[in-house]
């Protein structure tokens, strides 16, 4: 191989750079000379091929891929900063998401559909992802991972690189007279489960979205529209059942109703919010209160090991907890009232119009 690359590089007249080049040893310990043109090239332990840093010491050969990527979404995160792109006084999370779904999300799984990460590396991606959609909604770091998900709208960083790889097999197995097309036949006619190869870590993805099986598929390849459209069904109807399985199993979420929400629409309560400065604020309180993170005294005597006193500070009448603080609290009447007027008012003219169309 090193010889035809030689040759041609003559042919056309152009120069191989050996600072530019290296070769990485896979399955073979023995120290080897590889030369090209008789110059000897170097050994190395990793290198980069087609923007992937390949490495010969782990078990995938990945382990430096997850951490450049969450390096560049970072680094495009602090660039978009300027445009708004942060927490608390930036803008509407609604816009915010769809910046990061345009330029961040991009930067953070280029190229991982065509390797197999190992579960460390999906965790640090996935780690990275929710502190982004946490600080873009202005939630503390203790907020449960499945409402992050639901209020953004947005589906765990897992799922779009399981959309990608599934896309990209795809692609090979729509093209039966190339190269990938052939690998893909032997590699899962001869290659067992516990095999390292990219097309076996496929057909796990497909058993895991309850997807045909390979071999269907290698016979009767589907259209490229059909497949992406069975594809992100598929991963959308998997990642929902178990976000709002997690949903439901939390205490602190046992009001909100978490079946009408659904990936690729933000909650209305950010929805609402347009793109006053002010409006965006009053939003994460309402997102804090929903989810139970908003600081109150109850809180407060759960992480001071209850040192401290749950009583309210306002009306020092009864422990301060969410029914306390939005319901019971004798000091916020006055703020409460004309609100709660209006509520009592369109919760009765819903009524009324049910009762009157359920007797028309």
């Amino acid at each position: 191989m090193l010889d035809i690359q030689g040759d041609y590089a003559n042919k056309e007249h152009y120069c191989i750079s050996k600072t530019k080049s290296s070769v990485v040893q896979f399955n073979d310990k023995q120290p080897r000379n590889f030369t090209m043109n008789s110059e000897e090239i170097p050994t190395s332990q990793s290198a980069v091929h087609l923007g992937i840093e390949r490495d010969n010491s782990s078990k995938f050969g990945t382990k430096n891929v997850s951490n450049a990527r969450i390096s560049a979404a970072r680094n495009a995160t602090y660039a978009l900063m300027g445009a708004g792109l942060h927490g608390l006084k930036g803008l509407n999370p609604t816009v915010s998401i769809h910046i990061i779904r345009r330029f961040i999300i991009p930067r953070l799984i280029h190229g991982l559909e065509v390797v197999r990460l190992m579960i460390s590396d999906i965790k640090a991606l996935s780690s990275y992802f929710k502190q982004l959609l946490k600080r873009i909604q202005h939630l503390p770091e203790r907020t449960a991972d499945s409402a992050t998900y639901l209020l953004s709208g947005q589906m765990p960083i897992e799922a779009e690189i399981d959309k990608r790889t599934l896309t990209l097999f795809g692609n090979i197995i729509r093209n039966p007279n190339t190269v990938e097309f052939k690998l893909a036949q032997r590699q899962l006619a001869i290659k067992d489960r516990n095999s390292k190869s990219w097309f076996t870590y496929v057909q796990q993805l497909l058993e895991k979205y309850n997807l045909p099986c390979s071999s269907v598929l290698l016979q009767e390849p589907p259209g490229k529209f059909s497949w992406k459209n069975l594809v992100s069904k598929a991963v959308k109807t998997y990642w929902t059942n178990k976000i709002h399985s997690e949903a439901r199993e939390k205490s602190s979420l046992q009001h909100i109703n978490f079946e009408q929400l659904t990936f690729d629409n933000p909650h209305l309560v950010w929805k609402s919010a347009k793109f006053e400065y002010f409006s965006i604020q009053r939003a994460g309180i309402k997102c804090r209160l929903m989810l139970d993170t908003y600081l109150l005294q109850i809180h407060k005597q759960k992480f001071n090991k209850y040192e401290v006193d749950s009583t309210c500070l306002l009306c020092h009448n009864g422990a301060e907890d969410r029914k306390h603080f939005l319901i019971q609290c004798v000091a916020l009447d006055s703020i409460r009232s004309p609100f709660l007027k209006i509520l009592h008012e369109k919760t009765t003219e819903v009524v009324r119009d049910e009762n009157h169309d359920a007797m028309s």
